[in-house]
């Protein structure tokens, strides 16, 4: 794998989501606490069905987590490239 433009970080990502938020702990752009919650709601959302919660709702709540998630994803992003993907503010 080759660095970055900026000579920081791998320029491929590795394969399959727990090695993904492996790796954004690993360079210090997703904290402990943060790769728990992912991988808890990451894991909740494809842990099969959820008795007495109907399809609707399963999706609807998925849709919600994928947005606030992405949404905690850019507004840190944004704030690392300011800080040449190095550290936030």
């Amino acid at each position: 794998m080759g660095a970055d433009k900026h000579g920081t970080y791998s320029a491929k990502l590795p394969d399959g989501t727990a090695n993904r938020i492996e790796y954004l702990t690993e360079i210090n752009f997703l904290t402990a606490d943060e790769k728990g919650a992912l991988n808890s709601a990451w894991g909740s959302l494809c842990a099969g069905s959820h008795p007495g919660v109907p399809e609707r709702e399963e999706a609807r709540i998925g849709l919600v987590l994928a947005l606030e998630f992405g949404q905690l994803l850019l507004l840190k992003f944004a704030n690392w490239t300011t800080h040449d993907y190095r550290a936030f503010s």
